[in-house]
């Protein structure tokens, strides 16, 4: 025996991700304030504010992506030979 029975752990999704329910609930009590929070960020823009700059610049033109150039330079050898 390997002592996976007893080794603590839990049973279930305990450190995942929150049920859409909750999460819908969570917006439901929020977006009464999406007006305040609009206007706190359109403040900290003006302000001068980087992370608020960043964050507006995220959600209005989207993340840049993030491109990852390379070269290959491979030789392929064909046997003719084979191919008749």
């Amino acid at each position: 025996m390997d002592g996976r029975k007893n080794n603590g752990g839990t049973k279930g999704n305990k450190g995942g991700r929150r049920p859409r329910k909750e999460d819908a609930a969570l917006v439901k009590k929020l977006s009464k304030y999406d007006d305040v929070a609009t206007k706190a960020l359109i403040d900290a823009v003006k302000e001068g504010e980087s992370w608020a700059v960043k964050l507006f610049m995220e959600y209005r033109y989207g993340k840049p992506v993030n491109r990852i150039e390379g070269n290959v330079d491979v030789d392929v050898l064909i046997d003719m030979a084979a191919w008749q």
